[in-house]
C-alpha cells in the first residue's frame, strides 16, 4: 500500500504542478505581454500568486496534510520553494540565453526541473506525516 499512496500523491502532485505552471504562464504573459514587464520580471511577478496556491493545494490536497503546525509549515515550505525557485529560476534563464527567446517556453522547460525538486522537499521537510508539531 505505500508505493500505492506515493503514485497517487505523485498524480495529485502533477495535476497540481500543472495547474500551478498554467497560472504561473498565464500571468507570466499577461505581465509580459499587456503589462509590458520584460521577462525575468514577469517571472517573478507571476510567482507569488503562483507559489500561495501552490502552497495550498499542495498541503490539503496533495499530501492531505492535517498538521496543525502551519506557521512551522509555511515556515519549512518558505526555504523548500526559494531552493526550488532558484533552481527554476536559473534554469529559466538559461534556457532564455542557450535555447529560446519565448519567455513561456523557457517557463516550461525549466518547470519541469523546478517540480521534482519541489515534490521530493515537500514530502520530506514540509508536509512530512510523521513530523510532529513542537508543543
Amino acid at each position: 500500500m505505500p508505493k500505492q499512496d506515493l503514485i497517487l500523491k505523485l498524480a495529485r502532485f502533477a495535476v497540481v504542478g500543472a495547474l500551478v505552471a498554467g497560472v504561473h504562464s498565464l500571468l507570466i504573459w499577461y505581465f509580459h505581454s499587456v503589462a509590458g514587464l520584460g521577462p525575468r520580471t514577469s517571472f517573478w511577478a507571476g510567482y507569488f500568486p503562483a507559489v500561495t496556491t501552490h502552497f495550498c493545494l499542495t498541503k490539503w490536497w496533495t499530501f492531505r496534510c492535517q498538521r496543525r503546525d502551519l506557521l512551522r509549515q509555511l515556515r519549512n515550505y518558505g526555504v523548500a520553494a526559494a531552493i526550488a525557485a532558484a533552481v527554476q529560476f536559473a534554469i529559466y534563464h538559461t534556457a532564455l540565453l542557450f535555447v529560446t527567446p519565448n519567455p513561456n517556453l523557457a517557463y516550461l522547460i525549466a518547470a519541469a526541473a523546478g517540480m521534482a525538486l519541489s515534490f521530493v522537499l515537500m514530502q520530506r521537510k514540509v508536509f512530512n506525516a510523521e513530523a510532529t508539531s513542537p508543543e
